[in-house]
Formats: structure tokens, C-alpha cells, sequence
């Protein structure tokens, strides 16, 4: 029995499942629809587990309600107000309440018009434009340590520098004063150190900003230039063709005067 003759037949055994919807497959564990989760080796995305080395990140556990039937009423926020009534207080819903009963009594409506609301779905319904990325981004690069030695490398650093701040400040104190900082010496001597660190971290956030600007004023700058260059070789191009035309022209107009003197004998 071929392929078409066994459909033939379970048509004409069981006409009552012709039109009907199609057995829907399960997915694992439960779950409603087919699981649409990658697997271990399909995954890419991984993790610093530090020392500058990374693993694949771990997969997520199953949640313990695969399967139920969920109520709406559970799943979405639902109205506490009657519709337009939001943020409205108790004397303004009762004038919006009066104007529409008058509204409905007088025959009118205070609906939006349908030219109003589709021009309004229009404008909601518009794709948000995005920033555009500049052309001589690149990310950086991951390091592969973890945020806790991220921040203590970053510690180290600070500590260091505060460090060769105090000796400095602290030698400056004995050429002004002759003497070795007392106590009221040492905190003018930290209150400096916090200033010039606060500084300096000020100083390291402005010299980023500044070599961002500087970068992309040289990219700027070098789009105008390469715009120029194509723009002059387009003037060029154009300046060849005319004067390629012009000689043509005068060529043929040669041609024709020695025509004119070789008939006319002059």
C-alpha cells in the first residue's frame, strides 16, 4: 500500500479528524512547547574564574512551575483604575466622569478622532533610531580576572601612589617646617594626599575624555580629508572629460576645414 493510499484510507475510516489541529510535541521536562535551550557545546558564553583564565558560564536550573497553566491575573499587572484614570486625583476623575456623562448625553464623544489615533499609533510604533557606533571603536580585550582581583589590582595601584604621595608631602613638611610632622602635622599631611589623589583620579577621568575627543576629531578630520581627495579627483575626472571633449570637437572641426579647402581648392 503506497503512502497516498494509507491517507486515502484513514480519510474515509475517520473523516472526523480531516481539518483537525495537528498533535503538538512537548518539550523535556514538562514543559509546554519544545525547549529551545542550546546545548553544553552549542553554548559560547563564559566567565572569569580568575588568574586570567576563563570557563563556560553554567547553565540555569529549571524553575519548579515548568508546565502549569499560569492565570493572567498572576502573570501581568492588572488594572486598579478605570482606564485614563491614572495619576488623575478624586476631583479630576469626578470632572473627566461629568464631562464624558454630558459627552454621552449630548450625543458627542470624547474619544480620539481616527485620523488623531492612527497618527498616534504611528508615532508609537516608530523604530527607536540607535546611536551609532564610531568607526574606530574596538572593544576591549577581557582579561580573564574576576571583579574581586580586578579591585584589588586597582587597590594596589591607588595605595602605591597615595604612598609616594605621603613621602612627598611629608618631606615637604620637614624643608618648610625644619621638623618631623606631630600629630597635627601628619593630618595636614594626609588632608594633601587626599586632595592630590582626589585630583589625580579627576585628572585620569578628564585625560580619558580628552583622548576620546581627540580621537574622534582625528577620525573627523580625516573623513573630511578623504572626502576632499575624492571630491578633487571627481573635479579632475570631470576636467579630463571636457578637455577630451573640447579636443575631439577641435579635431573634427580640423577635419572639416581641410575637407572645405581640398573641395574648394583655396
Amino acid at each position: 500500500m503506497t503512502f497516498l493510499e494509507f491517507m486515502t484510507e484513514g480519510k474515509a475510516l475517520d473523516p472526523a479528524l480531516a481539518g483537525a489541529a495537528s498533535i503538538r510535541q512537548t518539550g523535556a521536562g514538562g514543559r509546554k512547547y519544545p525547549e529551545r535551550k542550546k546545548s553544553e557545546g552549542e553554548r559560547t558564553r563564559v566567565k572569569a574564574i580568575g588568574g586570567g583564565k576563563t570557563a563556560p558560564v553554567a547553565s540555569y536550573k529549571d524553575r519548579k512551575d515548568i508546565g502549569d497553566t499560569k492565570a493572567r491575573s498572576n502573570v501581568e499587572q492588572q488594572p486598579t483604575r478605570e482606564r485614563g484614570t491614572a495619576g488623575l486625583s478624586a476631583k479630576e476623575q469626578q470632572r473627566k466622569a461629568y464631562r464624558e456623562r454630558k459627552a454621552r448625553e449630548s450625543g458627542g464623544s470624547t474619544a480620539p478622532k481616527k485620523k488623531e489615533a492612527e497618527k498616534t499609533a504611528t508615532e508609537l510604533l516608530k523604530k527607536k533610531t540607535t546611536k551609532a557606533v564610531a568607526p574606530g571603536y574596538k572593544p576591549a580585550k577581557a582579561s580573564g580576572m574576576t571583579r574581586a582581583e580586578r579591585d584589588k589590582r586597582r587597590g594596589e595601584g591607588e595605595r602605591m601612589l597615595k604612598g609616594i604621595m605621603k613621602d612627598q608631602e611629608t618631606s615637604k613638611y620637614k624643608k618648610e617646617t625644619g621638623t618631623n610632622p606631630d600629630a597635627k602635622g601628619r593630618t595636614k599631611i594626609l588632608g594633601r594626599v587626599n586632595k592630590r589623589m582626589s585630583e589625580s583620579l579627576d585628572d585620569r577621568r578628564q585625560s580619558l575624555i580628552d583622548a576620546s575627543k581627540r580621537r574622534m576629531e582625528n577620525e573627523k578630520q580625516n573623513t573630511q580629508q578623504k572626502n576632499q581627495e575624492v571630491k578633487q579627483r571627481m573635479q579632475q575626472r570631470d576636467q579630463d572629460i571636457e578637455n577630451s571633449e573640447r579636443e575631439k570637437d577641435e579635431r573634427e572641426q580640423m577635419k572639416k576645414e581641410i575637407k572645405q579647402e581640398l573641395r574648394t581648392g583655396k
